[in-house]
């Protein structure tokens, strides 16, 4: 008996995975959990910010990333959707106290699924995330069999492949500095394994602008449930820190 259909999709840039965020938006329904894959600064957050904002239709949505609230909760046109952050949760017990329960009457959004353990919702769509250069990325998406359109040709920047990288999708340790480099992120401006001041690009350039978070000019994600990673900073900024290592989340 074969699994759930998987399907891979190339994400060139932020603005692809906004594309995939609002396309999947368009189809969710009450009911629906989306689990959000991948290594610390992969693009959840900037998935689902998307997503929600796609379904608030309200592009200049605040949405703080949950890591210290644990979950944020959303009035939207497709119905109250669930934000969840789980990575400094135990366990699956802990969801008790966060509404799970009712979340799944909704739409629910999880990063870190993997600390759902044995609620993970068999008929969930989960989303692998692997970075590639800059903002690249590749996700990996399971589930939702007969619900996802053949061809995502129609979903601006999606594709099935790789136009204009520099290189297909990176190790996520390679991505993030690697663990031999503690305190060392080869994203941060101007600087990589070189020497500081020097990468591929040229001096002082981080790939996504100044002052660029992947929520849009001047949006740090902040507001509640902004985490210890300081200001300005989410899961796709550059030099950020909390708990869960030198990376960003």
């Amino acid at each position: 008996m074969s699994g759930p259909a998987k399907r891979i999709v190339a994400l060139p840039g932020l603005p692809a995975t906004e594309a995939l965020a609002a396309g999947l938006a368009a189809i969710a329904r009450a009911g629906d959990c989306i689990l959000l894959e991948g290594p610390l600064g992969a693009g959840k957050t900037a998935f689902a910010r998307a997503f929600l904002r796609a379904a608030a239709e309200d592009p200049a949505l605040e949405v703080p990333s949950p890591s210290f609230t644990l979950v944020q909760t959303y009035e939207t046109k497709i119905g109250l959707v669930y934000h969840y952050d789980l990575w400094r949760i135990d366990g699956s017990a802990a969801l008790a106290e966060l509404d799970w329960e009712d979340a799944l009457d909704g739409i629910v959004l999880v990063e870190w699924p993997d600390r759902l353990g044995e609620l993970r919702p068999e008929t969930a769509l989960t989303i692998a995330f692997r970075p590639g250069a800059g903002d690249a990325r590749e996700a990996t998406l399971t589930g939702w069999d007969g619900r996802l359109p053949f061809s995502f040709s129609s979903w601006p920047g999606v594709s099935s492949s790789w136009p204009g990288l520099s290189g297909p999708p990176v190790a996520a340790g390679a991505a993030m500095g690697g663990p031999d480099k503690p305190g060392h992120d080869d994203r941060g401006p101007g600087h990589d394994d070189r020497g500081p001041g020097h990468d591929d690009r040229g001096p002082g350039h981080d790939g996504g602008g100044p002052g660029h978070d992947g929520g849009g000019p001047g949006h740090d994600g902040g507001g509640p449930g902004h985490d210890d990673r300081g200001p300005g900073h989410d899961e796709n900024d550059q030099p950020a820190h909390d708990e869960r290592g030198d990376a960003a989340a």
